[in-house]
């Protein structure tokens, strides 16, 4: 039987770890291996991983690396002894079925195509049926072949956060692999604090609430598609980028200058390719 190591990143977020902790401790076909990576500090989250799931591999980061940094050490922990790497974040929620179906569905897709990641729906996602192809995946409820990261590289931690998935997915594309949902699978997150709504006439528009996060946002999603020579995406982007800027100062005024700031920054770092850790908070 397949082995598969469950691969969390949490960051400061105790009462959601707990709760994940507790939906994997319950699935009908449990992880073989559970790695959490607390960019965080470091206190509370260890004690939570101790008595919830006391076999956990627990890694402490030195520093808050982000998404990418913290999936880079769990997912490089998770290879060397699995044949699958579950990743979540750590304020999702699952049913018991959820891993099994996961593995059920990847394994029958495997029979007839070249598929390096399956995925959970989750709320906003395909509903029941077959399962159904992807054109990109991203982190939450991801069940991807170990063997795909001996063979196309490990994921690119200077993202910090947001596009490391976005960019390894193109990656994988450009080889000819390919990902798939599975209806049956099913991992929701919980977590809507960091974007808030802004209203503008009728229209409702989600965006990061801070400045940081727009920041890596735009900077990451510009880098990756100038890098893969996706220049419509970037054009489409810069106009969304204006209509965003004129939305905050429209609804914030002069106190939107400073996410305004930084996605400017963002937009020209990411052409410059300055990636890591590089917000200023200026």
């Amino acid at each position: 039987m397949s082995k598969i190591a469950a691969v969390v990143v949490t960051y400061n977020n105790h009462q959601m770890l707990k709760g994940l902790l507790e939906n994997l401790a319950k699935q009908i076909r449990l992880p073989d291996e559970v790695i959490v990576v607390d960019n965080g500090d470091g206190k509370e989250a260890e004690k939570i991983v101790r008595e919830k799931f006391s076999l956990a591999k627990y890694i402490k980061m030195p520093e808050n690396t982000g998404s990418a940094g913290g999936y880079y050490a769990g997912i490089k922990a998770a290879i060397e002894n699995n044949d699958f790497v579950w990743t979540l974040d750590d304020d999702v929620r699952m049913p018991e079925d959820s891993l099994r179906e996961l593995i059920d569905g990847f394994e029958r897709l495997a029979a007839f195509c070249k598929i390096a990641i399956a995925r959970s729906v989750g709320v906003n996602d395909p509903t029941p049926g077959l399962p159904k192809p992807m054109d990109i995946f991203t982190w939450r409820g991801a069940l991807i072949k170990t063997e795909v990261f001996a063979k196309e590289g490990m994921i690119n931690k200077d993202f910090f956060i947001y596009g490391e998935d976005l960019d390894f997915s193109y990656r994988l594309l450009k080889k000819g692999y390919v990902f798939y949902w599975i209806p049956t699978s099913v991992c929701c997150e919980k977590r809507t604090l960091d974007k808030g709504k802004y209203r503008f006439f009728w229209k409702t528009f989600t965006v990061y609430v801070d400045a940081f996060r727009l920041y890596y946002a735009f900077r990451n999603r510009i880098y990756i598609n100038m890098r893969y020579g996706y220049y419509l995406k970037t054009i489409s982007i810069l106009f969304y980028e204006l209509k965003i800027i004129l939305l905050i100062l429209f609804t914030d005024g002069l106190g939107g200058l400073v996410k305004v700031r930084a996605i400017v920054m963002g937009s020209i770092h990411g052409f410059a390719g300055r990636l890591g850790k590089s917000y200023n908070g200026g």
